[in-house]
């Protein structure tokens, strides 16, 4: 059996700047890894509005594919 996967690491350093940029970075994404920095709890808080982002751009995707086809 062979799976074809490819990876990719987008680093975008926690910016704000990036968010908008969501639709990109996830499409057709099955999964993410947020990180944070140890050393910010803010980085940390933050955590949690990566995570919901991204759900909601998978989502939309996801519905947005059911719906053309």
């Amino acid at each position: 059996m062979v799976f074809n996967m490819s990876l990719q690491i987008w680093d975008t350093a926690g910016q704000e700047r990036f968010q908008s940029l969501g639709v990109a970075f996830y499409r057709g994404a099955d999964c993410c890894v947020l990180v944070y920095d140890v050393n910010s709890m803010k980085s940390f808080d933050n955590l949690n509005n990566w995570r919901e982002e991204f759900l909601i751009q998978v989502k939309y995707f996801q519905w947005f594919i059911s719906s053309v086809s």
